[in-house]
């Protein structure tokens, strides 16, 4: 078998090496990759919370990033569980115990935080890398 790809050694390693540790990347061995992407948006009632359940047509539970716009249109995202200041009229947050990936699903919760109805922008990520090695 040819052995050509894109590889990046740690240093003072060298590129000939067959030992996997001895690099920073090899196209060779699997990497997380985008599985699927997609956006959208939620819905949040006053003081409530509100659940979106993704199907991420994947047959095992992938890494997931998730990006939320408390203000569409507003250009400021935030990543995973952060909340903003609570001066800020976004102030909604993620459940941490309720937003979680199963072998089928993202399902994301956001719990509302002000006294008025919030759409929510969402944007995510699925990575995985299913290749055997």
């Amino acid at each position: 078998m040819a052995d050509y790809g894109l590889k990046v050694t740690k240093a003072g390693k060298d590129i000939t090496s067959s030992t996997p540790e001895d690099y920073i990347f090899n196209s060779k061995y699997g990497s997380v990759k985008i599985v699927k992407k997609d956006s959208g948006t939620l819905v949040v009632g006053a003081s409530t919370d509100a659940t979106k359940t993704i199907d991420h047509d994947q047959d095992f539970a992938p890494m997931t990033l998730v990006y939320t716009e408390l203000s569409p249109g507003s250009g400021r995202w935030y990543f995973g569980l952060a909340i903003p200041p609570s001066t800020s009229a976004d102030y909604i947050t993620t459940v941490s115990t309720a937003t979680y990936v199963s072998n089928a699903n993202i399902y994301l919760t956001l719990t509302n935080r002000t006294d008025v109805q919030k759409t929510v922008s969402y944007y995510y990520f699925a990575l995985g890398d299913t290749a055997e090695y």
